[in-house]
């Protein structure tokens, strides 16, 4: 079904039929006398609209932190920081319902403080080289020959790759 509002509108339901209803509206006061104007809608628009007023605050709220990049190659990265930014305005919706009075930047802010404060130091201590060739050995490039796994030849730093392993791990 297709309904013309503001701009054309298209309805599909499995639930309603194409019943136009007409409901009431209040306008503004001219004159100290408010206007009753009755408009004509499909009743699933009217029942689109009693029920989604919260989905459609939620998005609204959502587009002011946008999260998902345009260009991510990676698709799961995308749906991962859809559901972390929906998880986060669930918290918030649920931090509001205690009667907090936080905005929504603020709660953000200090769930990344809070989370920092948590996981922001690493439980790998800093690798200290104090290797007098790395800080002023010869640096050339040794040629790799290639690989089952790596079809090109490849170079690398014969100082900085003595630090590695025979299994290439630091």
């Amino acid at each position: 079904m297709k309904y013309m509002d503001k701009k054309p509108i298209c309805i599909l339901s499995t639930v309603h039929n194409t019943v136009i209803v007409e409901q009431d509206k209040k306008k503004k006061k001219t004159h100290g006398k408010s206007e009753r104007i009755v408009s004509k809608k499909p009743q699933a628009i009217i029942d689109y609209n009693l029920t989604m007023g919260g989905v459609d605050k939620a998005d609204q709220c959502l587009s002011y932190y946008p999260t998902v990049r345009n260009h991510q190659k990676k698709y799961y990265l995308k749906i991962f920081r859809q559901i972390l930014n929906q998880s986060v305005w669930n918290s918030f919706v649920l931090y509001k319902k205690n009667g907090a009075t936080m905005s929504h930047l603020d709660f953000r802010l200090q769930l990344v403080e809070e989370l920092a404060k948590i996981y922001g130091e690493s439980k790998h201590s800093s690798q200290n080289t104090t290797s007098s060739d790395r800080l002023n050995g010869r640096h050339f490039l040794s040629h790799i020959q290639p690989t089952q796994k790596k079809k090109a030849p490849t170079k690398i730093c014969i100082v900085c790759s003595q630090k590695f392993n025979e299994k290439g791990q630091r």
